[in-house]
Parts: C-alpha cells; structure tokens; sequence
C-alpha cells in the first residue's frame, strides 16, 4: 500500500535531505516529461503531462478522451524513446484522463447600453405588457445595463 502524501509543511520542517531527494525526483519527472513531449506530434506535446514514472510503469495525464486515444497508439514510440534517450525500461505506459487546468479567464468588462438602447428597452417593455415577466426582465435589463 502506498504512503499518503506529506503536506508542504512537513516537507519544509524535514531534515534537508528530505526535501533534496524532493528536488531531485521533481527533476526527474520533468526530465521524462520533455522526453516524452518531445517524441509526441507538435498538437499533443500540450496536452500530456507526466504524473508518475516508477518501476510499475509510466503514467500519463492528458486532458480528454481524444488525447487518450491517439497517444495509446503511441505508447511504443513513447516507450523506445525514454530507452534511447534515459536509458530507461518503462513496462507499461498507463494514460489516465484528466482535465488540464488552464489559465483563469479574464473577467470580462461590464457592458454599457447606449441612452438610444435604453430607450428603445422601455418602449419594448411597454409593447409586451401582455407578457408581464418580459416586459419586467426588459424593464430591470434598462435599468441596470447603463
């Protein structure tokens, strides 16, 4: 069974041996990672990353099904080049699916209606008085949107 992750806490209070051989595995996960990117097509080398590499395998983290897929079918490829260029068996490649985080999007500009919008709102609102949740959500959209 394997060990529960340390938190940041312990790592840091950890003799600094600890937190080398941290250092040093980090290292060589991104080692493997530019490998393996580096064998993939251009459009693919974004949408992997290197989760895990141990004895039992490699284990890859793409960001949706299609990528899964098409890098099943390159799991030889990817395995031939960490033995070319690492020295490394790898016995298995596992890929599992897991969405990339990306960039948190901007927030967007509050929108401005022009006085002529607002006006032709209210007339609107004023037309639709037989629908009276229309004419009351054209209302409030006059009234707010400026």
């Amino acid at each position: 069974m394997r060990k529960p992750p340390r938190s940041v806490n312990d790592l840091l209070r950890s003799p600094p041996q600890t937190l080398a051989s941290v250092l040093r595995r980090v290292a060589f996960l991104q080692e493997i990672e530019a490998v393996v990117r580096d064998g993939l097509p251009a459009e693919a080398r974004d949408q992997v990353r290197v989760a895990a590499c141990d004895e039992r395998g490699l284990v890859l983290h793409v960001a949706n099904g299609g990528w899964a897929t098409r890098l099943r079918y390159q799991q030889n490829t990817i395995r031939r080049a960490l033995a070319q260029r690492m020295r490394r068996d790898v016995p298995r490649v596992d890929i599992r699916v897991r969405p990339m985080a990306g960039p948190a999007a901007a927030p967007r500009p509050p929108r401005r209606l022009s006085d002529d919008a607002r006006k032709q709102l209210g007339a609107t609102a004023r037309c639709v008085e037989d629908n009276p949740a229309l004419a009351a959500a054209l209302r409030r959209l006059a009234e707010t949107a400026g």
